[in-house]
């Protein structure tokens, strides 16, 4: 019985094109990253990539308080 190598349909699906996403390396404290992951286990956020999305669109959408750097 043959084992790994290519079989059709197998292994993790590729992104579409419109969907492309960039991996980032983000450095913090431990206690920093304890806070993170007690929200996650709360149910507030599924993962640490959804809590820095939200994060994110938060800071956007609120663009009174948002100054880009000259």
């Amino acid at each position: 019985m043959a084992s790994g190598g290519y079989r059709e349909g197998s292994g993790r699906k590729r992104l579409s094109d419109n969907s492309l996403k960039r991996v980032l390396s983000i450095t913090m404290s431990a206690d920093e990253w304890e806070r993170i992951d007690k929200f996650i286990a709360q149910g507030f956020f599924e993962s640490k990539s959804e809590y820095f999305r939200k994060l994110h669109e938060a800071q956007f959408r609120s663009r009174d308080s948002f100054k880009v750097p000259r």
